[in-house]
C-alpha cells in the first residue's frame, strides 16, 4: 500500500516539472598574442610579416572554465598545401584542470624558397576532445622587404535598395511563420522589436526584424547601421556540422542550444568616430536546415533568442552528458537572481516578501491540495 501511494504522489508532482532545455558554450577561454603582430586595420585580423627563411611566433593560452578535466588540441585550419609555410604547436595538446592556465607556443616559419609578395588569411582552432572549440585568424605575409601595412581607407561597397521585389511587407508574423516548411518557433523578443518583412524562397527565407520600420526604400547601409534581427534559413546538404567544425572562421565558436550543434561568433567593430559596437551570429544545425540569427545584440541576448525559436525533444539526461556548465550569467561575470519556474511560465525572483507571501501560498495550496485530497481519498477506502 505504501508502493501505491508512493507512485500517486510522484505522479502528481511530476505534472507540476517542467523541464528547461539549456544552452551550452565552449568552456575555456583563447588568448592570443605576439609581439611580431601588426595591427594595421582596426577591424581586421593582425599581421604577421616575415622574410624568407624567418620564422615568428605566437603565444596561446587556453583557460579551462569548466568543472571537470580538459583535453585541448591544437591545429590549423586544413586549406591548400603551401609547403613555403611551416606551422608547429610546442606542444600541440593541452591537459587542464579545472580553473588551470596551459600555454602552447605556434611557431611560423617561411622556407628560404618561399613565394613572396602573397598575403594568405590562417586560421588556428583549440578543440577539446569533449565538448567545445574557438578559434582564431591571422594573416601572415612573406616579403623581400618588412613593411608595416598601411592602413587604407575600408572599402565600402556601393549602396543600394536592401529588398528585392519580391519581398512580402503584407504578411504578418504568424502569416510568415506559417509559409516556412520548418519546425520552428517565432523569436522572443524585446518589445521594441516588431517583425517588418520575409524575403528569399520558400525553402531559404530571410525574416527581418526592427525598431524602426523598414519599406522598399530602405537602404543596405540603413538596415546594416540600424538596430536590427535578421534571420535566416539556409539549405545546405553536404556542408555538415562536422565539416564545419574543421573549418572555423575566426572569432567562432561551438554551441549547444536544445540539444542541437551550433556555431557562435561575435566582434567588436570600432568605427571612424571612436565608438565601437558587438556584431553577433548565432548558426543552429537543425535536422533539415542551417538557422542564422545576425544581430548587434549581446551575444548572450541572441543565444537567448535563438533558444525561443527551438522545440527542446532532446531528454533531460543526454544534456547532462555535455560536459560543461549551463549558459548563465555566472559565466560573463554578472550576479543574477534565480529564476522560478512553474506551469510552463518563468520570472526572476531574489526572494521578494511580495512573491513568496501573495504568490507563493497560493502556489503552494495548487500544488499541495490535490496531493491531500488523493491521499485522504486513498486511507479513507484504505480503513474503510
Amino acid at each position: 500500500m505504501k508502493t501505491r501511494l508512493l507512485i500517486i504522489s510522484i505522479f502528481l508532482m511530476s505534472f507540476f516539472v517542467t523541464a528547461h532545455a539549456s544552452i551550452y558554450i565552449t568552456p575555456f577561454d583563447l588568448g592570443i598574442t605576439s609581439d611580431d603582430f601588426y595591427e594595421a586595420y582596426p577591424n581586421y585580423n593582425p599581421y604577421l610579416i616575415m622574410k624568407r627563411g624567418d620564422s615568428q611566433q605566437i603565444t596561446i593560452q587556453v583557460s579551462n572554465n569548466d568543472s571537470t578535466e580538459q583535453t585541448i588540441n591544437l591545429y590549423m585550419v586544413k586549406e591548400t598545401p603551401r609547403p613555403d609555410r611551416n606551422f608547429v604547436f610546442e606542444p600541440s595538446q593541452l591537459q587542464l584542470e579545472s580553473g588551470e592556465t596551459g600555454t602552447s607556443i605556434l611557431t611560423v616559419s617561411a622556407s628560404p624558397d618561399a613565394n613572396t609578395g602573397l598575403t594568405v588569411l590562417h586560421t588556428l582552432i583549440a578543440q577539446s576532445t569533449s565538448f567545445g572549440a574557438k578559434s582564431f585568424a591571422f594573416y601572415v605575409e612573406i616579403t623581400e622587404q618588412i613593411t608595416p601595412p598601411s592602413p587604407d581607407p575600408i572599402r565600402m561597397e556601393p549602396d543600394g535598395v536592401m529588398f528585392s521585389k519580391n519581398a512580402r511587407f503584407d504578411l504578418s508574423e504568424s502569416q510568415a511563420f506559417d509559409i516556412i516548411p520548418y519546425d520552428v518557433l517565432p523569436p522572443s523578443l524585446p518589445d521594441e522589436y516588431s517583425f517588418q518583412v520575409m524575403s528569399g524562397s520558400k525553402e531559404e527565407p530571410r525574416l527581418f526584424y526592427s525598431k524602426e520600420p523598414l519599406s522598399e526604400n530602405t537602404l543596405y547601409s540603413e538596415f546594416s547601421d540600424g538596430e536590427n534581427l535578421l534571420i535566416t534559413f539556409e539549405k545546405e546538404e553536404y556542408f555538415t556540422y562536422d565539416k564545419y567544425l574543421q573549418f572555423l572562421n575566426t572569432n567562432e565558436q561551438q554551441i549547444m542550444i536544445d540539444g542541437k550543434n551550433g556555431i557562435l561568433s561575435s566582434a567588436e567593430i570600432k568605427t571612424e568616430d571612436g565608438n565601437a559596437y558587438v556584431d553577433s551570429r548565432v548558426i543552429v544545425f537543425l535536422d533539415d536546415v542551417k538557422l542564422r540569427l545576425e544581430s548587434k545584440m549581446p551575444e548572450q541576448q541572441l543565444l537567448q533568442i535563438t533558444d525561443s525559436m527551438i522545440k527542446d525533444e532532446k531528454p533531460i539526461q543526454e544534456l547532462a552528458s555535455i560536459p560543461n556548465e549551463d549558459f548563465t550569467d555566472k559565466q560573463t561575470g554578472n550576479d543574477s537572481c534565480p529564476v522560478i519556474h512553474f506551469l510552463g511560465y518563468a520570472w526572476e525572483d531574489c526572494g521578494s516578501i511580495w512573491t513568496w507571501s501573495i504568490l507563493g501560498v497560493p502556489l503552494l495550496m495548487i500544488i499541495v491540495a490535490p496531493i491531500g485530497i488523493v491521499l485522504a481519498v486513498v486511507i479513507w477506502r484504505i480503513r474503510k
